[in-house]
């Protein structure tokens, strides 16, 4: 019982300090930055509600009565 903890302590020993050494984890980590476009070509805008509207920017009311 004794041999087999020993060994397990070993093999843990030995696979965290392959971990610790490996090449990923040296330097330091940061993520990679995305461009607005691709931002924009990931977002699936086609399923998205559409809301329509009139364009009122020629729309004129009747001018008040002036009151003399």
């Amino acid at each position: 019982m004794g041999k087999i903890a020993i060994l397990v302590g070993i093999g843990i020993a030995v696979a965290f300090v392959m971990w610790w050494k490996a090449p990923d984890r040296k330097g330091r980590v940061t993520a990679q930055k995305i461009s607005i476009q691709e931002l924009h070509a990931l977002a699936h805008q086609e399923g998205l509600p559409i809301q329509h509207f009139e364009d009122e920017s020629l729309v004129f009311t009747a001018q008040e009565e002036v009151k003399k």
